[in-house]
Formats: structure tokens, C-alpha cells, sequence
């Protein structure tokens, strides 16, 4: 625990209202900040246990305003993958040390915002078309990168926004999905 209380309970208190405008739709690099901003003030371990249950809580908020508008059969392609990312993620985070779980988070986050910057430019170059076998990889990759950093949204996005989700839908798939990774 940081040693000032005060900033201690600020760091959180900005994580969940960090949390919500992410689960709002205001921020799509918001949400992969969380970890780190937490770690700033508490050992690593303790800031990803910290920031699953603020997740969870956004995720219920989220799914609630979106409540039954989702593709069941993009949730059926995305969540195997997911549950093997977990479990991969699961014995990669109980298995490394905290200074190599740090410098694990640093790298996954790094990736995430470049991939952020530089999303428009890459998805313009590409004729992307969704395919079956991309729901277990982008599952994969999000259920393995939300276990260690809670930052699995990138990999979840496409799938979605490739099969044509109108914007509401496309809120209740992510949703779902995230809800069901965070609770595996």
C-alpha cells in the first residue's frame, strides 16, 4: 500500500471512474490503463486482483444497458478461445515472478496503445473479412491478455465490427464476452 492513504484510495477511486467511462464508450485506451495506474500504488499482483472486481461492476453496468442485444454465434466463436487465453494467462501469472509479470504488462500495454494509434492506418490497408477461426484466435489473444493486464479489448473488437454489428449490438457482444472473461 502506497503510504499516504489519501493517494492510495485517490488511485483507485480514478481507476473506477476511469473504469466507467471506458465501460461508457469514452475511452478505448482508458480501460489498459487501469493496471498500470493501480501497480503506481500497490505491488502488481494486488493492482490486477484490485482492477478485476471495478471491471466486473462496469461490465454488469455495461451489459445491463445492453441487455439481450448480442450475436450468440459471435459469443460461441469467441469464448473457447477465451477460456484457453485464461488459462494460459492463469498459469503464466501464477508461475512468473512480480518483476517479470511487471515487465510482462509493460510490453502487452505498449502493444495495445501502439495498436491504438495506429488502428485506423492498419485496418484501412486491410480487406478485412472475418472468418470462424478468427473468434478462437481473437479470444485466445484477449482471454490471455485481459488474464495479466485487463487488456484484452483490441482482440475482441474486430470480430464484431467485421460481421456488420450495428453500434448497440456491437456494445452487448463485447460486453458479454468481457463479462464472461472476467468472471472465468
Amino acid at each position: 500500500m502506497a503510504s499516504d492513504p489519501v493517494v492510495y484510495y485517490s488511485v483507485i477511486a480514478l481507476g473506477a471512474f476511469l473504469t466507467g467511462l471506458s465501460k461508457g464508450g469514452l475511452g478505448g485506451l482508458l480501460g489498459a490503463l487501469i493496471t498500470p495506474l493501480l501497480s503506481l500504488v500497490m505491488p502488481i499482483d494486488q493492482a490486477i486482483g484490485m482492477a478485476l472486481p471495478i471491471f466486473i461492476l462496469g461490465d454488469l453496468f455495461a451489459l445491463a444497458a445492453h441487455w439481450g442485444n448480442w450475436d450468440r454465434r459471435l459469443n460461441w466463436l469467441l469464448l473457447p478461445g477465451a477460456l484457453l487465453g485464461i488459462t494460459l494467462g492463469t498459469y503464466v501469472l501464477t508461475s512468473i515472478s512480480p518483476t517479470a509479470l511487471k515487465r510482462s504488462l509493460a510490453v502487452i500495454i505498449f502493444l495495445f496503445i501502439s495498436y491504438k494509434l495506429f488502428e485506423q492506418r492498419i485496418m484501412g490497408k486491410l480487406a478485412y473479412r472475418a472468418q470462424n477461426w478468427h473468434g478462437w484466435l481473437a479470444g485466445g489473444i484477449a482471454g490471455f491478455t485481459s488474464t495479466l493486464a485487463h487488456a484484452g479489448g483490441s482482440a475482441h473488437y474486430h470480430l464484431p465490427a467485421a460481421s456488420g454489428s450495428d453500434a448497440g449490438r456491437f456494445c452487448g457482444d463485447i460486453d458479454s464476452v468481457f463479462l464472461s472473461d472476467e468472471l472465468d
